[in-house]
């Protein structure tokens, strides 16, 4: 027995890397890996699903097998874009044997360095999380689980347990830090410009012995740090200027080379210089930024060149122009910003809402919500007018701060004839929300204000239902206003971009009733569905989802339907195209495609993943019946029978961006 919010994981149980270690954060909110991980677990009885597991399984026999991300583009902030990529899915089985294999090399590379503040240090066997088994119990869709310990082992964070600090503000806010700045006077924050980008695979090898061992040793292709090399190569299209960015797996990759790094910084200032780390120096790295610390500007400059010198034996180099030094105090303007906020914002809640108890907010009257909401606006425009710092900087804490208070106000079940204070007090801070995501939209920010959304609509409906349509009326007024802000800057021109932040809150409004459906055609710029032969995954998957919502885009879920079919026709290219293979494992368990259309599909995949084994005997009517019997209650990524959109953000939340 342990702690009710403590949760223990099955340590063996290796596919959970599925879930936390091999794709983006930044997905749809209608998007998970579940459907993966139960798929290659199941006790399948049909003849069918067992070859097509393990064919799955057994993927990528040949070494010299790649296959090619599925890449899209998201925003960064206003101005820059950042590219994120989406792996096979027989990678990432790959993925999963590297582990199991490798865990403990991995933990032993990942300890060298005492600079890094983010690294793993153990393999994950329990996790943190408020009411994890409740939430999960009372928002699980009817899908196929193991057991209730691999539902939880599933929804673990991350594969390993991390030392440090999994966000870099908590450092900042930590007494380490405050340490510090008693012991050195000068502060210099620089970071690694397009790191990932930049990272050469064969550099894993150079971390882990050097350079001069792995030339000297090329043939040598079964050793953990050539094997490492391979899979990152093998995943990306056998590149090998670059690792796909997003995944956990890439950071780890990342990790080990930099904490050679970390390394040979401390060896060669202390060779050339005398300077010994943690006496007239020191520096904390948090992934690819780095901070340094130091006695006076003389040895800070020493650092940074140094740093700058083996970083170029890597291939990597420092972005100067986010270059930034401070004498003590160490507070940075963005810091001195946060600060004053956070004070503003804790003043702004404390003025209409008090707490019951520590989950449970009631809200206070307010006699004038505009007034409020216009005040508050106000105060924060002035901290950033007066500090010259964007609304990017905040507007992501301010959106996450409100909808913490969401959750604290809509858990209150006792309304006690306070029904206006509490929609006024939803109004206000939906108000704040869409005004800051309007200006500043992120992925993480789309998340949050879903979650607030569905939340809203929900408690109105259920506590004070002959105001649901008045609060269904405000929020969709919102979320159309938002779109055609929108409209115009959706940058199509930009390849490969996909507008997260627009389409996670376009199907969020699919909690609202019918009679508040967005307008069609705004809809679907967002969704930008072409009638070529190239459909991209996520714009389709999003596309299928919303439009099967909604009795009027009938003829709008047919003409995807058809569109995905053509797609599809052909898969001899299954085991290398990301795209393909993702679209035909979310269609085989969408209900709408006929029999037939799926088995024309199926036996060509399981062709393509072993072209030595006929795949006919497997697919003839009354075993392939069978099959789909027993998938009928699976799911792939998508949900397409009982998804609950609250649900998949409330496990969407267990995994932060770092």
């Amino acid at each position: 027995m342990f702690k009710k919010n403590h949760f223990k994981i099955k340590r063996n149980d290796y596919y959970r890397v599925l879930t936390t270690e091999v794709l983006p954060y930044e997905t749809p909110l209608i998007f998970n890996n579940f459907g993966l991980y139960n798929f290659v677990k199941f006790d399948f009885k049909s003849p069918t699903a067992i070859e097509l597991q393990k064919r799955l399984i057994n993927g990528l026999k040949k070494s010299n097998t790649h296959t090619i991300p599925l890449s899209y583009k998201i925003k960064k902030n206003s101005h820059e874009f950042r590219k994120l990529k989406l792996i096979h899915p027989l990678s990432q089985i790959q993925v999963v044997k590297f582990y199991e294999k490798y865990e403990n090399l991995i933990l032993h590379y990942c300890e060298a360095s005492p600079i890094t503040i983010r690294s793993p240090n153990r393999i994950a066997t329990s996790f943190y999380k408020k009411n994890l088994l409740e939430d999960i119990n009372k928002y699980r869709s009817n899908q196929i689980l193991t057991s209730k310990t691999e539902e939880i082992s599933k929804h673990s964070p991350s594969f390993f347990s991390y030392r440090g600090f999994n966000r870099l503000y908590k450092f900042f806010e930590s007494r380490k830090f405050f340490n510090i700045e008693e012991k050195y006077s000068e502060f210099c924050s620089v970071d690694i410009s397009k790191c990932f980008d930049s990272i050469y695979t064969h550099s894993i090898s150079w971390a882990v012995k050097n350079k001069e061992f792995t030339k000297e040793n090329v043939t040598i292709k079964t050793t953990f740090p050539n094997e490492f090399d391979s899979l990152m190569q093998r995943m990306n299209h056998n590149e090998t200027n670059g690792i796909v960015i997003g995944p956990e797996l890439s950071r780890i990759f990342a990790e080990i080379i930099l904490q050679k790094v970390d390394i040979q910084v401390i060896e060669k200032l202390e060779e050339k210089y005398k300077l010994v780390y943690g006496n007239q120096y020191t520096i904390k790295r948090y992934v690819d930024d780095f901070f340094i610390f130091s006695i006076n500007k003389d040895i800070q400059n020493k650092i940074v060149i140094c740093l700058s010198d083996v970083l170029l034996n890597f291939n990597l180099h420092l972005n100067k122009s986010k270059t930034e030094y401070l004498s003590r105090p160490f507070i940075t303007r963005k810091s001195k910003l946060v600060y004053s906020i956070r004070n503003i914002v804790n003043e702004f809640f404390d003025s209409f809402l008090e707490y019951e108890n520590p989950k449970t907010l009631k809200p206070k009257r307010v006699i004038n919500t505009w007034k409020l909401t216009r005040s508050f606006i106000q105060s924060i425009q002035y901290q950033c007018n007066t500090n010259g710092i964007s609304y990017d900087d905040i507007s992501a804490y301010i959106i996450s701060s409100i909808n913490e208070r969401i959750k604290k106000l809509t858990n209150n079940k006792n309304l006690e004839g306070n029904t206006k204070n509490f929609l006024d007090a939803l109004e206000v801070l939906i108000d704040i929300q869409f005004f800051l995501f309007s200006i500043s939209p992120s992925t993480n920010s789309s998340y949050k204000i879903s979650t607030s959304l569905i939340l809203a609509i929900r408690f109105v409906k259920d506590k004070i239902n002959d105001r649901y349509e008045h609060i269904s009326k405000f929020i969709y007024d919102h979320v159309y206003r938002y779109l055609k802000n929108m409209e115009d800057e959706n940058p199509h021109i930009v390849d490969d971009y996909f507008p997260i932040e627009a389409i996670n809150i376009i199907l969020a409004s699919t909690e609202l009733s019918h009679e508040f459906m967005l307008p069609e055609d705004l809809t679907f710029k967002f969704f930008n569905i072409t009638n070529g032969d190239h459909l991209n995954y996520l714009h389709v998957i999003s596309a299928l989802y919303y439009s099967g919502k909604y009795s009027a885009l009938q003829q709008r879920k047919k003409d995807i339907l058809c569109a995905i079919e053509k797609y599809l026709s052909d898969l001899s290219d299954f085991s290398t195209n990301t795209n393909k293979a993702y679209l035909f494992f979310d269609s085989l368990f969408h209900p709408d495609f006929k029999k037939t259309v799926k088995t024309s599909w199926l036996k060509q995949v399981l062709a393509s993943l072993d072209k030595d084994n006929p795949a006919h005997p497997l697919t003839q009517k009354s075993i392939i019946d069978q099959f789909y019997n027993e998938i009928s209650s699976h799911i792939w990524h998508v949900d397409w029978h009982h998804l609950d959109l609250l649900s998949y953000l409330q496990k969407k939340d267990l995994r932060q961006a770092y």
